[in-house]
């Protein structure tokens, strides 16, 4: 099975000129931004403790910036999820297997207009899928070799703990990332996988879930590929 990151679409023939699209909130939204069921929470309780929240989540109040173009996918500063359109919505439910998750009604407001929309949130620990002895990773922004201690160059991550360990350790501007991703079997049930992990975020998915896509015209995603193994 093929994989692919996905990556909000840059042209601007497509998307306009504003990125992320929706990088504010209404007036009203803002003032409402200490709500305990708004967005910040939402994201804190899905990405950090890998729960379904108990609440309905407060999400009336997203804006299309001004020189955005509405797409089926919007990019938002909320990059572990997806946002999308009802009809976005429609087609991923019926063709597309997202394990644990939900599709929470947001609002959209173009040009003062509401429109609806969804944010998908996954519920799973996206760390337990991968293999991490058994991925190679890349170092990005040394400009010398010799501004980073040699084991670095011959680093070996067994666990979670290890990333973290790094994490800690890593100049501001070094990124360490993962261009060989080996996951556990299970993974094969899900088309859509996120993780963060040493300084890049990502989603990962299946063949199936960029046909789908594609063949159905929707708008906002791009897919690049990348190698993806699963354990037999």
């Amino acid at each position: 099975m093929k994989y692919y990151k996905i990556k909000y679409d840059l042209n601007p023939k497509v998307v306009g000129s504003d990125f992320p699209q929706s990088w504010q909130f209404s007036k009203e939204y803002e003032k409402r931004k200490k709500n305990p069921n708004a967005i910040y929470e939402l994201e804190e309780i899905i990405f950090d403790k890998y729960q379904q929240p108990d609440f309905i989540p407060d999400l009336d109040g997203f804006v299309l910036s001004g020189r955005a173009k509405l797409t089926d996918f919007v990019s938002t500063p909320f990059c572990h999820a997806l946002c999308m359109s009802e009809n976005a919505k429609n087609i991923l439910q019926s063709k597309c297997n997202f394990g644990a998750h939900e599709f929470y009604e947001a609002t959209l407001y173009v040009r003062k207009k509401p429109v609806r929309f969804y944010y998908l949130g996954i519920f799973c620990d996206f760390f337990s899928q991968i293999k991490f002895p058994e991925c190679r990773y890349a170092i990005y922004g040394v400009e010398k070799e010799e501004d980073l201690p040699q084991e670095w160059y011959e680093m070996t991550i067994n666990n979670l703990q290890d990333v973290y360990k790094i994490e800690k350790k890593i100049p501001y501007n070094v990124d360490i990332q993962l261009y060989k991703i080996v996951l556990k079997k299970t993974a094969k049930e899900v088309d859509l996988l996120y993780y963060c992990v040493l300084g890049i975020r990502i989603g990962i998915v299946t063949e199936r879930f960029k046909d789908t896509v594609e063949e159905a015209g929707l708008t906002g995603l791009v897919f690049e590929p990348i190698e993806v193994e699963i354990e037999e």
